[in-house]
């Protein structure tokens, strides 16, 4: 169980070097947008982090424990509770 922790997080950062980078999210030409244009694009940007987060934790969370067993499971949730008391 050591090291979990530490291998997700390896994980997550692997998956944003992959990834690459996010787009600008003040883009040029913003300002001569209309205000529900501006609505709209900011809506549409959150929606692509909100999709970029989701793809980063299922990926690392498949990555970190795809390998584990219920055994493995039990293992890691006694632990947490006997560390959390």
């Amino acid at each position: 169980m050591r090291g979990v922790l530490a291998t997700y997080l390896q994980n997550v950062d692997r998956i944003v070097d992959e990834l690459g980078p996010l787009e600008q999210d003040a883009g040029e030409g913003d300002d001569a947008l209309t205000d529900e244009e501006q609505e709209e694009l900011a809506a549409r940007r959150q929606e692509e982090r909100d999709q970029r987060e989701k793809k980063i934790l299922e990926d690392a969370f498949f990555r970190s424990f795809r390998s584990w067993s219920e055994r493995d499971w039990r293992k890691f949730e006694n632990s947490y509770f006997d560390f959390a008391g």
